[in-house]
């Protein structure tokens, strides 16, 4: 419906980059409204299961923004400003992150991510915006798009007095363009 698709240019041959075609980018079904934020120092981001995790997160929401350090993890967020954010955090950064940015509007909710399960999730139970503490990527992503769902739901639940048709929402849901957010020692 009067989309705009950008196209990519890429030379036809090393050779002759004078020469080239554009190409029509693949349509990515996407989350428009919302991204990612995933606060951990310890991303490893040379790593397969980085990339594979990156790729099962873009194919759910616009974009993903890793931050390493608290800071860096403020000024991503104080960049956004028509999105709503879901927050991974790890387990060991994620008591002191939850303090500062719980109460924010942008910050719909708030995954712990930990690699075992012997850590205390007691402290978890005092926030609200905590949606689990879970302890793989693929459970992550499952939780996301459940909520994003959920979400929808509601959101047209209050436009028409009933939630629309199942294939046509999840459409609505999954469609999206990309956005840079311009911020150092973020990575994208």
């Amino acid at each position: 419906m009067g989309e705009k698709i950008s196209k990519l240019t890429v030379p036809t041959s090393t050779a002759d980059a004078s020469t080239s075609t554009a190409i029509e980018p693949r349509r990515r079904h996407i989350a428009q409204k919302y991204l990612v934020i995933w606060f951990d120092d310890n991303v490893d981001e040379t790593s397969d299961d980085y990339n594979n995790t990156q790729a099962q997160l873009r194919s759910i929401v616009n974009e993903v923004i890793i931050c390493k350090e608290p800071v860096h993890c403020l000024q991503c967020l104080d960049e956004v400003y028509d999105e709503k954010v879901f927050i991974i955090s790890s387990d060991a950064l994620g008591q002191d992150i939850v303090q500062q940015i719980h109460d924010m509007p942008k910050v719909d909710t708030i995954y712990i991510f930990r690699q075992d399960n012997a850590t205390d999730e007691e402290w978890t139970k005092n926030w609200a915006k905590i949606e689990g503490v879970l302890t793989s990527t693929q459970s992550i992503c499952e939780s996301l798009k459940k909520g994003l769902v959920e979400k929808a739901e509601r959101e047209n639940v209050g436009k028409k007095g009933k939630c629309r048709n199942s294939k046509r929402r999840k459409k609505k849901l999954e469609k999206g363009k990309r956005r840079k957010v311009n911020v150092e020692n973020c990575v994208f």
